[in-house]
């Protein structure tokens, strides 16, 4: 693991991040390693009530999805999850929150109350009594750029703060861009950068590359 070690201290000593993931992914996928880096993002109101975000689409409704809207959700081709996964994740105490155009979801969004938990990069922390894990936002296709997917974050951000849920964590990927805009946008910011390390499908690691908040 040296070598690895080695990389490492590169990649946190250099600010062109995305150039040295690569050359680390080309001289390590042979050798059965998969690296990336995401974001820890912290979101919410940050004292802003009166954000100007409207959607460029009405008119639409905006409210939780109950179990009996899964199904609905499952048959879309732009969907994360199964039908069985969303239903479990309403059982296990998740939300999920959307918005209705023509009496069909064009987008939607999960929330976890009780733990940030990302089964992509095996990352995981139980929640405190203020945070929430905003996760699975997705807006369909046809109806992205038009400003619906700050909005339906921002209506969340406002039922959580009804809750007392002040503190809200994302993960998003170094690379996607568009959800790190949109996120700008209400004003969250990045609190921590991580790589991801598997090697051979069964191991994995997440290493702490910078902490903003410091």
């Amino acid at each position: 693991m040296n070598q690895l070690k080695e990389i490492l201290n590169k990649v946190k000593q250099s600010k062109r991040d995305g150039f040295i993931l690569n050359l680390i992914y080309a001289g390590l996928k042979k050798k059965k390693f998969e690296l990336s880096l995401f974001y820890l993002f912290k979101e919410g109101l940050f004292g802003n009530v009166d954000l100007d975000i409207q959607p460029k689409i009405q008119p639409i409704e905006v409210g939780h999805l109950t179990s009996t809207d899964m199904a609905s959700l499952a048959v879309k081709a732009e969907r994360d999850y199964s039908e069985e996964k969303m239903l479990q994740m309403l059982s296990d105490g998740c939300k999920c929150m959307g918005i209705k155009y023509k009496d069909k979801f064009i987008a939607w969004a999960w929330y976890n109350l009780r733990k940030c938990d990302n089964a992509v990069y095996s990352f995981s922390f139980e929640l405190k009594e203020n945070e929430a894990y905003l996760f699975g936002q997705r807006t369909l296709s046809a109806y992205r750029g038009r400003s619906l997917a700050p909005y339906l974050k921002y209506q969340i951000y406002k039922q959580l703060d009804d809750l007392g849920r002040t503190e809200l964590y994302a993960i998003v990927h170094f690379s996607n861009i568009p959800s790190i805009k949109f996120r700008r946008k209400l004003r969250a910011r990045p609190l921590k950068l991580f790589m991801n390390v598997k090697f051979l499908n069964i191991y994995n690691w997440n290493i702490l590359l910078k902490n903003y908040r410091n």
